[in-house]
């Protein structure tokens, strides 16, 4: 009895990889498709101040039913800014890539008022990214990489 419960589990979770697996495929076509249209995109962009402390970006971009397929959003932070893209189809949220920017220090932080302060100046080859994939069905995320793809 126990072997026929295992084996049904293992039969479930391997179908529900299985669709899962070929939703990814779907949501991964979809992007390719947007960011190969992008060309063809209305863009729209606005400047934004509330969001951060050294503000943004907000830049959409429209098929040419005026549908907005992605939403690029830049944040700006005197230690750090904040990247992301947000694709949609059929106006559902489909998939969303982010990055953040670690500074290694203010971007303000010039060697001569670093060395005044005893400390290590911004270096922009020293700036740590995390990305982060969000892929998105029904309204419900479904799976989410970090950086070590988990």
């Amino acid at each position: 009895m126990s072997r026929t419960i295992i084996m049904a589990c293992l039969f479930f979770t391997t179908t529900l990889l299985a669709q899962e697996n070929q939703i990814i495929r779907k949501i991964r076509t979809d992007y390719y498709s947007i960011r190969k249209q992008m060309p063809g995109f209305k863009v729209d962009t606005l400047t934004i101040m509330d969001l951060s402390t050294e503000g943004g970006e907000a830049v959409s971009y429209r098929d040419k039913d005026n549908t907005l397929r992605l939403l690029a959003l830049w944040r700006y932070g005197e230690t750090g800014k904040q990247y992301d893209e947000y694709y949609f189809n059929n106006d559902s949220l489909l998939f969303i890539y982010s990055a953040r920017h670690h500074y290694n220090a203010p971007f303000y932080l010039d060697d001569e008022t670093a060395k005044e302060m005893g400390a290590e100046a911004f270096d922009p080859q020293k700036t740590r990214v995390k990305e982060n994939r969000y892929y998105f069905h029904d309204n419900h995320l479904i799976r989410w990489l970090d950086d070590d793809k988990t």
